[in-house]
Order: structure tokens, then sequence, then C-alpha cells
């Protein structure tokens, strides 16, 4: 979400629409989950971050990790598919040939960091996007609170927003039916979709 705004805003030409979900945005000063505050702290600390990864790729199963994510991530774990849970178990197997698997994370986790460490400059960022956006957000998102995704409609009036009840980080793997029925509908009314065969 972060770099597709990014790249709307830096070449408006190249993007027709956005649709975002749950992306990363500045919070709200307020008290943060403590469980994903705590993470990231790890994520930010040169050494300790690659030492907390490491600890939990040599550790933890395959199944281990993908259910950590969920549990995270699924306002209701029950919600996971199988399929969604063995397509992420065969993730994390080829992650873990990787020369270095926590590398790449800790790169992009500290770049997001850093950008959401100057709000200001984000959020004008933000307001320079000239094409069509879809905002979609779970109210039960643990990583980026829904006060921020209200934060940022308020902020953005001729966006599209959408908050999802009783939905967490990932709507489009717990409520993938009205997520796309969502998603759809926004296209007809922009007739983005009729755009993109042209």
């Amino acid at each position: 979400g972060m770099i597709s705004m990014i790249q709307a805003a830096a070449h408006p030409d190249a993007v027709a629409g956005l649709v975002l979900v749950d992306p990363s945005i500045p919070v709200p000063r307020q008290l943060p989950d403590l469980q994903v505050a705590s993470q990231f702290l790890l994520y930010a600390l040169p050494f300790l971050g690659e030492r907390y990864l490491a600890y939990g790729n040599r550790r933890l199963t395959e199944r281990q990790l993908v259910q950590r994510v969920v549990d995270l991530c699924f306002a209701d774990p029950r919600r996971a598919s199988a399929d969604v849970l063995e397509a992420a178990m065969a993730l994390a197997r080829e992650r873990r040939e990787l020369p270095n698997p926590e590398a790449e994370f800790l790169q992009a986790a500290r770049s997001l960091l850093r950008v959401l460490a100057r709000p200001q400059r984000y959020e004008a960022l933000m307001r320079t996007i000239s094409c069509p956006v879809l905002l979609i957000h779970g109210d039960r998102d643990r990583l980026v609170p829904v006060a921020a995704a209200r934060k940022l409609a308020a902020a953005n009036p001729h966006w599209d927003s959408v908050v999802l009840d009783g939905v967490g980080h990932t709507p489009q793997l717990e409520v993938p039916d009205e997520v796309a029925a969502r998603v759809i509908d926004w296209l007809d009314r922009h007739e983005l979709a009729k755009a993109a065969e042209r």
C-alpha cells in the first residue's frame, strides 16, 4: 500500500486507481497493541531484530510460524482457510532455503518505520494523490488501528472508504467475497475496469 501511494504521487499518469487494503499509514497517538509494538521495536534494533527472527525460524515449525502471523493479523483466526494456510506454509518452507531470509524482511520493516517516523511528510504525499482511491480497513486491525484509517479518510474526503466490522489486518483473506464485491463495485462506479481493457 505504501509503495503504491508513493508511486501514485510520484507518477500519477502511471496509476489509474488505488485499492488500499489496511495499508501502512501513520497512527494516531494512542496506547499501541503491546505485542505489535514490541515486535516492531525488535525489528528496528540492529542485531536484536536479526536474532529474534533467526530464533523463530530455527525453533518453530512452518505451521507455527504461519499461525503466529494469522493470530496477529486475523480478527478471527478460524477464518483462515486450509488453502491459505497451506500456501503460507509452502512459502515459509521456501523462505527457509534462502541464504539470509531475515535480511529482506527486516530491510522492508525498517524502511516502513522510517517513512512512518515522518508522518507529516507521508500525509502530505497522500494528499497529492489524484487518482480514485478505495480504502478498505478492518475495524479490528491490530497492526494499523482503525482510528488511523478513519483519520486518513477524513483528511482525503474524495477517497472512497469502507470499514469492515469484525475484521482484522487481512480482509482479503478473512472476508474475500465481501472485499471482492466492494472492489468490483468501486471499479464499476469509476469505470476503471473498462479503462484497463482499452
